[in-house]
Protein backbone atom coordinates (compact mmCIF):
# COMPACT_ATOMS: atom_id res chain seq x y z
CA UNK A 1 0.00 0.00 0.00
CA UNK A 2 1.72 3.22 -1.11
CA UNK A 3 1.53 5.87 1.59
CA UNK A 4 1.71 9.38 0.26
CA UNK A 5 1.67 10.54 -3.19
CA UNK A 6 4.07 13.96 -4.17
CA UNK A 7 3.58 16.18 -7.03
CA UNK A 8 6.65 17.63 -8.11
CA UNK A 9 7.63 20.26 -10.36
CA UNK A 10 11.35 22.03 -11.64
CA UNK A 11 11.46 24.82 -9.90
CA UNK A 12 14.99 26.66 -10.91
CA UNK A 13 18.41 24.03 -9.99
CA UNK A 14 15.90 21.56 -8.02
CA UNK A 15 12.51 19.31 -8.24
CA UNK A 16 10.13 21.17 -5.40
CA UNK A 17 7.08 19.52 -4.11
CA UNK A 18 4.09 21.20 -4.78
CA UNK A 19 1.96 19.00 -2.78
CA UNK A 20 2.00 16.08 -0.91
CA UNK A 21 -1.02 13.94 0.60
CA UNK A 22 -1.13 10.43 2.97
CA UNK A 23 -3.65 7.84 2.23
CA UNK A 24 -5.17 7.49 5.58
CA UNK A 25 -8.83 6.53 5.20
CA UNK A 26 -9.47 10.26 5.37
CA UNK A 27 -6.98 10.75 2.33
CA UNK A 28 -8.44 8.10 0.41
CA UNK A 29 -11.76 9.35 0.79
CA UNK A 30 -11.02 12.48 -0.39
CA UNK A 31 -8.83 11.07 -3.29
CA UNK A 32 -12.40 9.44 -4.18
CA UNK A 33 -13.73 13.07 -4.25
CA UNK A 34 -10.70 14.37 -6.81
CA UNK A 35 -9.40 17.00 -4.81
CA UNK A 36 -6.70 17.09 -2.35
CA UNK A 37 -4.65 19.73 -1.08
CA UNK A 38 -3.10 21.60 -3.67
CA UNK A 39 -3.10 19.10 -6.81
CA UNK A 40 -6.04 17.17 -8.16
CA UNK A 41 -5.60 13.10 -7.95
CA UNK A 42 -7.21 10.40 -10.01
CA UNK A 43 -6.31 7.10 -9.06
CA UNK A 44 -7.87 3.96 -10.37
CA UNK A 45 -6.69 1.04 -7.53
CA UNK A 46 -8.55 -1.32 -10.16
CA UNK A 47 -5.56 -0.61 -12.86
CA UNK A 48 -3.02 1.21 -10.63
CA UNK A 49 -3.08 4.52 -12.75
CA UNK A 50 -2.39 7.28 -10.55
CA UNK A 51 -2.88 11.20 -12.47
CA UNK A 52 -1.94 14.23 -10.12
CA UNK A 53 -2.44 17.63 -11.80
CA UNK A 54 -1.41 20.65 -10.34
CA UNK A 55 -4.98 22.84 -9.23
CA UNK A 56 -3.04 26.53 -9.99
CA UNK A 57 -4.66 27.23 -13.60
CA UNK A 58 -1.77 29.09 -14.63
CA UNK A 59 0.92 26.39 -13.74
CA UNK A 60 -1.34 23.53 -14.98
CA UNK A 61 -1.78 25.45 -18.60
CA UNK A 62 2.30 26.00 -18.69
CA UNK A 63 2.75 22.47 -17.54
CA UNK A 64 0.12 21.11 -20.46
CA UNK A 65 1.57 23.70 -23.37
CA UNK A 66 5.44 22.47 -22.09
CA UNK A 67 4.39 18.74 -22.42
CA UNK A 68 2.21 19.56 -25.81
CA UNK A 69 5.07 21.59 -27.43
CA UNK A 70 7.87 18.83 -26.80
CA UNK A 71 5.65 15.90 -27.53
CA UNK A 72 5.15 17.54 -31.01
CA UNK A 73 8.90 18.66 -31.74
CA UNK A 74 9.89 15.08 -30.59
CA UNK A 75 7.44 13.25 -33.10
CA UNK A 76 8.64 15.96 -36.00
CA UNK A 77 12.22 14.49 -35.00
CA UNK A 78 11.38 10.82 -35.37
CA UNK A 79 9.18 11.11 -38.66
CA UNK A 80 11.97 12.98 -40.25
CA UNK A 81 15.00 10.58 -39.03
CA UNK A 82 13.48 7.82 -38.56
CA UNK A 83 11.18 6.70 -40.86
CA UNK A 84 10.90 3.33 -39.87
CA UNK A 85 8.59 5.24 -37.45
CA UNK A 86 6.81 7.88 -39.11
CA UNK A 87 3.72 5.93 -38.09
CA UNK A 88 4.12 7.45 -34.31
CA UNK A 89 1.42 9.86 -33.17
CA UNK A 90 -0.33 11.77 -30.53
CA UNK A 91 -2.42 10.31 -28.22
CA UNK A 92 -4.57 13.10 -26.56
CA UNK A 93 -6.28 12.97 -22.82
CA UNK A 94 -9.76 11.70 -23.18
CA UNK A 95 -12.81 14.83 -22.95
CA UNK A 96 -14.10 12.79 -20.76
CA UNK A 97 -11.65 12.84 -18.29
CA UNK A 98 -12.23 13.78 -15.08
CA UNK A 99 -10.70 17.13 -14.02
CA UNK A 100 -11.46 20.25 -12.69
CA UNK A 101 -13.05 23.27 -14.44
CA UNK A 102 -9.55 24.57 -14.62
CA UNK A 103 -8.21 22.34 -16.72
CA UNK A 104 -10.89 23.44 -19.90
CA UNK A 105 -7.60 25.46 -21.10
CA UNK A 106 -4.83 22.38 -19.74
CA UNK A 107 -5.84 19.20 -21.72
CA UNK A 108 -2.23 17.84 -22.89
CA UNK A 109 -0.66 16.87 -19.47
CA UNK A 110 -1.11 13.32 -19.58
CA UNK A 111 -1.07 13.07 -23.14
CA UNK A 112 1.52 10.52 -25.01
CA UNK A 113 3.56 10.31 -28.24
CA UNK A 114 2.57 6.36 -29.00
CA UNK A 115 4.50 3.89 -31.75
CA UNK A 116 3.11 0.02 -32.16
CA UNK A 117 5.31 -2.79 -33.99
CA UNK A 118 3.32 -6.47 -33.86
CA UNK A 119 4.88 -7.19 -30.17
CA UNK A 120 4.61 -3.66 -28.37
CA UNK A 121 3.10 -0.47 -27.69
CA UNK A 122 5.87 2.41 -26.72
CA UNK A 123 4.80 5.22 -25.25
CA UNK A 124 6.80 8.52 -24.65
CA UNK A 125 5.16 10.73 -21.93
CA UNK A 126 6.07 13.99 -20.65
CA UNK A 127 5.58 12.89 -17.33
CA UNK A 128 7.70 10.56 -15.16
CA UNK A 129 6.56 8.40 -12.17
CA UNK A 130 8.79 6.43 -9.79
CA UNK A 131 8.40 4.66 -6.35
CA UNK A 132 10.44 5.90 -3.24
CA UNK A 133 10.45 4.12 0.26
CA UNK A 134 11.63 6.01 2.89
CA UNK A 135 12.13 4.61 6.22
CA UNK A 136 8.37 2.89 7.04
CA UNK A 137 6.38 4.94 3.93
CA UNK A 138 6.29 4.19 0.48
CA UNK A 139 5.91 7.16 -1.60
CA UNK A 140 4.86 7.21 -5.50
CA UNK A 141 6.02 10.59 -6.77
CA UNK A 142 4.86 12.29 -10.17
CA UNK A 143 7.46 14.74 -12.28
CA UNK A 144 6.04 17.09 -14.66
CA UNK A 145 7.21 18.22 -17.75
CA UNK A 146 9.86 15.14 -17.39
CA UNK A 147 10.33 12.55 -20.35
CA UNK A 148 9.66 8.80 -19.60
CA UNK A 149 9.50 5.81 -22.14
CA UNK A 150 7.24 2.91 -21.84
CA UNK A 151 7.03 -0.36 -23.15
CA UNK A 152 3.31 -2.20 -23.27
CA UNK A 153 3.06 -5.54 -24.72
CA UNK A 154 0.50 -6.24 -27.02
CA UNK A 155 -2.48 -8.93 -26.00
CA UNK A 156 -2.09 -12.73 -27.44
CA UNK A 157 -4.78 -13.55 -29.58
CA UNK A 158 -6.67 -16.50 -28.44
CA UNK A 159 -5.49 -18.83 -31.33
CA UNK A 160 -1.39 -18.13 -30.17
CA UNK A 161 -2.55 -19.95 -26.08
CA UNK A 162 -4.39 -23.60 -27.74
CA UNK A 163 -2.14 -25.91 -26.50
CA UNK A 164 -0.21 -28.04 -29.18
CA UNK A 165 -1.80 -31.39 -28.12
CA UNK A 166 -5.34 -33.23 -27.21
CA UNK A 167 -3.79 -34.58 -23.97
CA UNK A 168 -5.73 -34.24 -20.98
CA UNK A 169 -4.55 -31.93 -18.29
CA UNK A 170 -1.78 -29.94 -21.35
CA UNK A 171 -1.31 -26.13 -21.74
CA UNK A 172 0.37 -24.03 -23.91
CA UNK A 173 2.89 -22.16 -21.67
CA UNK A 174 2.69 -18.13 -23.06
CA UNK A 175 4.48 -15.01 -22.08
CA UNK A 176 2.95 -11.73 -21.96
CA UNK A 177 6.17 -10.26 -21.12
CA UNK A 178 6.07 -6.85 -18.89
CA UNK A 179 5.19 -3.47 -18.93
CA UNK A 180 8.40 -1.21 -18.52
CA UNK A 181 8.65 2.17 -17.23
CA UNK A 182 12.30 3.66 -18.50
CA UNK A 183 13.36 6.94 -17.37
CA UNK A 184 14.99 8.67 -20.45
CA UNK A 185 19.21 10.25 -20.28
CA UNK A 186 17.66 13.09 -21.75
CA UNK A 187 15.63 15.75 -19.49
CA UNK A 188 12.98 17.65 -20.21
CA UNK A 189 15.37 20.28 -21.89
CA UNK A 190 17.19 17.99 -24.19
CA UNK A 191 17.12 18.38 -27.93
CA UNK A 192 14.27 16.73 -29.33
CA UNK A 193 16.35 15.09 -31.97
CA UNK A 194 18.36 13.57 -28.94
CA UNK A 195 15.15 12.42 -26.75
CA UNK A 196 14.08 10.70 -30.59
CA UNK A 197 17.56 8.96 -30.96
CA UNK A 198 17.13 7.26 -27.94
CA UNK A 199 13.56 6.33 -28.14
CA UNK A 200 14.11 4.79 -31.48
CA UNK A 201 17.53 2.87 -29.50
CA UNK A 202 14.77 1.87 -26.82
CA UNK A 203 12.20 0.61 -29.29
CA UNK A 204 14.83 -1.44 -30.96
CA UNK A 205 15.95 -3.17 -27.96
CA UNK A 206 12.85 -4.27 -26.65
CA UNK A 207 11.72 -5.52 -30.25
CA UNK A 208 15.04 -7.62 -30.21
CA UNK A 209 14.52 -8.59 -26.75
CA UNK A 210 13.98 -12.51 -26.38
Amino acid sequence: MCEEYRLLLFNGNEWEKIDSYETSDKGRKDAKNGVVGNAYNLCNRINGNIHMRPLDKKCAEDCSKAINDKLNDIRDKIIENYPSLKHANIITESKNAKKPECYNEATHIFDYLSYKTDKNKYQITGVLFYKLQEKDKEYINEKLCEIQFIKIPLVIKALDMYPDTDEGGKYKKVSLGENVYYNSKCDFNSASDEIAKEFMEFVDYWENFD
